[in-house]
């Protein structure tokens, strides 16, 4: 090889070695976004459990709810209402005994009756 053929493989060789070190660079910045965009990814998963889980306690919730006020017995005088509502265990269920409150709404008998789990139903 010829001097001049060997300055054009080196220069070259420079050329080649400048698209590398801009290509190993894009490569790390590309690996940073994907370490961000696989953070965001699980956060979000991990909301989105949380969120869907909630909705299924509420869609139970609805559901027993909707079961319970098929099953209020009134009793007249002073023993007031009755609600039967279920226990949790299949084909079992508990009576409760409502104070005779006029003014009560269903998602506080609830509450009195079943637990607030956090969720206000209004």
């Amino acid at each position: 090889p010829t001097s001049q053929g060997l300055s054009e493989l080196r220069g070259r060789r420079e050329e080649l070695s400048g698209r590398i070190r801009v290509e190993e660079a894009e490569r790390v910045r590309l690996q940073a976004r994907i370490a961000v965009l696989s953070r965001r990814l699980a956060n979000t998963s991990e909301s989105l459990a949380g969120l869907r889980s909630t909705r299924a306690h509420i869609d139970r919730t609805i559901a027993e709810m909707d079961a319970a006020s098929g099953q209020v017995l009134t009793a007249s005088g002073a023993e007031g209402a009755w609600c039967v509502q279920p226990a949790g265990e299949e084909g079992t269920h508990r009576s409760v005994q409502l104070p005779r409150e006029e003014n009560r709404d269903s998602s506080d008998l609830w509450d009195r009756t079943r637990g607030n789990h956090g969720i206000r139903i209004s």
